[in-house]
């Protein structure tokens, strides 16, 4: 699994009918760590997805992104070999469970034995088998977003990406899928980049946190560490937004 490191990266849009430029990402330098669970926290607008965009290779960047050294700016996006994760099901409707979850498999030169064994091995780690045989529209959002985490695992990838994807998901069953997600990413060594605007998500998952804001990373380090940051910039930050203090007060 690769150490990423990004340095000066800058990402920018041209946006509305008078061509505003908007700076999404601005001159970000970090590296996020080979076989562990980087999570990426900040508000909506700071560039977090934009910062996955970049890694997946669908936005055009200035700056540099490397995988253990090597410059991915030239790779292909279909040959960089990330799986990606939104707070969208990303499911097919009209296909069932077995077939949503096998789909990146049949792009390889997996066996039919080997898909099956890898769908259902996957599903009973989620605790979805029962459902291999049913539609999404059969599911419920927590099984859904099950069958989705299934799809994106069922590939050994080089990189992992999740975009919030338990927005949708009320509290119990999202702490229930963080808990069960984690450990699968721990059992596969994986270089993980999570992204979540909740600080309590972060912290529950997190091996590494990076706060953002603005484009830039403001913060990153152990968890405990970033949410105990001397830094008056990041303790403004977590003053307006943490969620954890608030639950600790409920």
């Amino acid at each position: 699994m690769p150490e990423i490191v990004i340095k000066n990266l800058t990402v920018k849009f041209e946006v509305g009918r008078n061509h505003q430029i908007i700076t999404a990402l601005d001159k970000l330098s970090t590296t996020f760590h080979n076989g562990k669970i980087n999570v990426i926290i900040g508000i909506s607008g700071s560039g977090k997805t934009t910062l996955l965009r970049s890694l997946i290779g669908s936005v055009l960047i200035n700056g540099s992104i490397t995988f253990d050294g090597i410059d991915i700016e030239p790779v292909p996006t279909a040959h960089r070999n990330i799986s990606y994760v939104s707070q969208e099901y990303t499911l097919l409707p009209n296909n069932t469970i077995f077939e949503n979850i096998a789909f990146p498999l049949t792009l390889t030169n997996a066996t039919n034995e080997e898909i099956t064994e890898r769908v259902y091995t996957i599903a009973r780690k989620l605790g979805i088998e029962e459902c291999l045989t049913r539609r999404p529209r059969h599911l419920s959002a927590g099984q859904r977003q099950r069958a989705a985490l299934a799809k994106a695992l069922i590939k050994h990838s080089d990189l992992y990406l999740f975009d919030e994807p338990f927005a949708n998901l009320d509290e119990k069953i999202a702490t229930e899928l963080r808990r069960e997600l984690r450990n699968l990413l721990i059992s596969y060594n994986a270089t993980t980049i999570f992204v979540t605007h909740k600080i309590s998500e972060a912290m529950a998952i997190a091996d590494y946190m990076y706060v953002i804001e603005d484009g830039k990373v403001i913060e990153e380090g152990l968890p405990k560490d970033v949410y105990n940051s001397k830094k008056k910039v990041v303790r403004e930050y977590f003053a307006k937004h943490d969620d954890l203090s608030k639950l600790r007060h409920d």
